[in-house]
């Protein structure tokens, strides 16, 4: 189903790109600029200006391998100039410890959660291993 949905997808194996691009979920979402790039290092900002986001953007999805690179690339997006409604956050504290992460999955549930909630969003629920948040 076509929604019109407009959007940007980060991922660092071309193989992976060229498979999704060929995927029907990719191919339905014909407004959808797909980079093969490093989460982390990705000039989000330019990737944005290039594609014509607005400063509140309606949802991000984040996840990433492991969970603390997840949190690296979330804290590279310039959340300074923009903002998300919704956010769907896989935060994977049941790894815990993981990637330099020395603490345990409740102490990085702490962690995540409280980087997230000052940036101006809610924290809404958690499904699984998947955290929700709103724009407050």
């Amino acid at each position: 189903m076509n929604y019109g949905w407009k959007g940007i997808g980060v991922d660092l194996n071309l193989h992976d790109n060229e498979h999704n691009k060929s995927s029907r979920e990719w191919s339905e979402r014909k407004n959808t600029k797909l980079y093969s790039e490093d989460a982390t290092t990705i000039d989000y900002e330019k990737c944005f200006i290039e594609n014509n986001m607005p400063s509140v953007i309606d949802y991000l999805s984040i996840d990433l391998e492991p969970p603390t690179i997840t949190f690296e690339a979330f804290k590279k997006l310039p959340h300074e100039k923009y903002k998300f409604k919704i956010i769907h956050y896989e935060q994977d504290a049941y790894r815990m410890p993981i990637g330099g992460w020395t603490g345990d999955g409740q102490s990085w549930l702490n962690h995540t959660r409280e980087y997230i909630c000052s940036l101006g969003y809610k924290y809404v629920m958690t499904n699984d291993q998947d955290d929700y948040y709103e724009l407050i």
